[in-house]
């Protein structure tokens, strides 16, 4: 059964391979069918078996071979920026086992411009499970940006309904480091790594406070494989990443406290406390 699903996985994820061995095997079986055909009488009736057995190994010798290669580990995709690999990214959710090894796991700064992902994972019943690490509210560059990221707060608990939540397990937390690794952990099958940067880039405009901007979706972006060799040593450089900032990081719930009333108002507490499951709601 598991054989199949990931036949299935990759023939969903790699369809242009798929077409192209499909119609390699469909020309070879119908020149040789013709040529059979139109031979098979100048021939004795043995010779013409021995033919058409010849060409049935074969067929069969490249079908297998087109599905060892469908089912293989997937090379690794660079993509210059996030919107390049987004339909990468969903057809991997499409294709995500319903039991993975662990929760999908995000590395975000404001989820500004990765929520449609998030949104795509909400519509499918295969992530069961999704750990979100943001950026503190209070830690982002200026107030341009900490405003930024307290109005995709607000976003997220849209996103995350109650019909959402009562059947996928969502846990948010905020980080305080300065951004630099941005990603996703399909649930361990899959990666996509990227950064943040902050460098000046001509033709956008000052910030405000002339703080540097921080860039994440048009830097360059790398999908890949986890079964892969190269797919394995980035999914376990993001997980290193992602379980420390995860450990250190703060409960939105508690991270939400640090607001002032009037921003904490924007927010159900009720909904903070569903995300924050293991927060003691003290702010600690």
């Amino acid at each position: 059964m598991e054989f199949l699903k990931r036949v299935a996985s990759s023939l969903l994820l790699e369809n242009r391979k798929t077409r192209n061995w499909l119609g390699t095997l469909s020309v070879i079986a119908i020149v040789g069918t013709l040529w059979v055909g139109r031979y098979s009488e100048s021939v004795d009736p043995l010779t013409a078996i021995s033919i058409a057995s010849v060409l049935t190994v074969v067929l069969l010798l490249l079908l297998l071979r087109a599905v060892v290669g469908l089912t293989r580990p997937g090379d690794v995709h660079v993509f210059g920026n996030e919107e390049a690999a987004r339909d990468r990214q969903e057809k991997i959710i499409d294709a995500i086992h319903a039991t993975t090894r662990h929760p999908v796991r995000m590395l975000e700064y404001s989820t500004k411009t990765s929520l449609g992902l998030i949104k795509k994972m909400t519509e499918t019943s295969r992530v069961e499970a999704l750990q979100l690490l943001i950026c503190h509210p209070l830690a982002g560059l200026n107030q341009y940006q900490q405003k930024r990221i307290r109005d995709q707060i607000t976003e997220l608990s849209k996103v995350f309904t109650d019909d959402v939540l009562g059947r996928m397990s969502v846990e948010i937390k905020c980080y305080r480091q300065r951004a630099s690794m941005r990603g996703r952990d399909y649930g361990g099958g899959f990666v996509a790594l990227g950064t943040y940067t902050y460098d000046s880039r001509k033709g956008e405009r000052r910030r405000p406070n002339g703080h540097p901007p921080i860039w994440g979706d048009r830097n360059a972006i790398i999908v890949a494989d986890a079964r892969s060799h190269d797919g394995d040593r980035l999914l376990k450089d993001f997980d290193r990443v992602f379980s420390n900032l995860w450990r250190d990081a703060t409960w939105l719930q508690a991270a939400c406290l640090e607001l002032t009333d009037e921003q904490q108002a924007l927010y159900d507490k009720d909904w903070l406390k569903t995300v924050s499951p293991d927060d003691p709601g003290d702010g600690q």
